[in-house]
């Protein structure tokens, strides 16, 4: 969105969704913002429109914040009081498979399952992760559209923490390049989150998207 369209400032305030883009994918002029601790990776704000065969996306740049009067903490303040449809379920039952998880792993994603991996940014939901979780746990950008969340308790106590961080940057870094569309790639990093604190902890990978 570069100029004003059909749109009021109060609308676009009250219908933006979060989505999280890989910093060197987002487009010039875009108007962004950064979650502490989590490199790599930028905040946009999208307005969607639902169309008969797809979902039209169109990304709130710097000119058009600017034209409206809208601040960063216009966007944050509402970004935590609007109201967004999502999932958070353990990956299986997200993505309908039979069985039983004995060391499950969470999955985050909007209703849509489109560029649902920003529901991350949402206070409320974002606790209810940690609640859900209940310890230490790893985020996995699996892509634009969904995270995935693996509890420190999944893992052996004999595993070193450089041994855990190894084996699941090696895991993004193969599902990004064998199963994740260029485009739809968000980070070869992965992310610690502690759960007491709620502070997020980047283990870089050692090459880049």
């Amino acid at each position: 969105m570069t100029e004003r369209e059909n749109f009021t400032r109060d609308c676009i305030l009250q219908t933006f969704e979060p989505i999280l883009l890989n910093c060197q994918k987002v487009p010039e002029h875009v108007h962004t913002l950064e979650i502490e601790g989590f490199a790599g990776v930028k905040i946009c704000f999208a307005i969607f429109e639902n169309l008969e065969k797809e979902r039209k996306m169109k990304l709130l740049t710097d000119k058009c914040v600017e034209s409206y009067g809208i601040t960063d903490d216009d966007l944050v303040t509402c970004m935590n009081l609007n109201k967004y449809l999502y999932k958070f379920d353990t990956l299986s039952n997200v993505l309908q498979m039979s069985g039983h998880d004995d060391f499950p792993i969470y999955a985050l994603t909007n209703d849509k399952m489109s560029f649902g991996s920003g529901m991350i940014c949402v206070d409320s939901i974002f606790r209810k992760v940690v609640e859900r979780i209940g310890c230490d746990f790893y985020i996995l950008p699996s892509s634009v559209h969904e995270l995935l969340f693996v509890p420190v308790n999944n893992f052996d106590e004999d595993e070193s923490a450089e041994e855990i961080e190894d084996k699941l940057l090696g895991m993004v870094w193969e599902v990004n390049h064998t199963q994740v569309e260029p485009q739809e790639r968000l980070s070869n990093h992965i992310y610690y989150v502690d759960s007491e604190s709620l502070e997020f902890r980047t283990i870089r990978a050692k090459r880049l998207i």
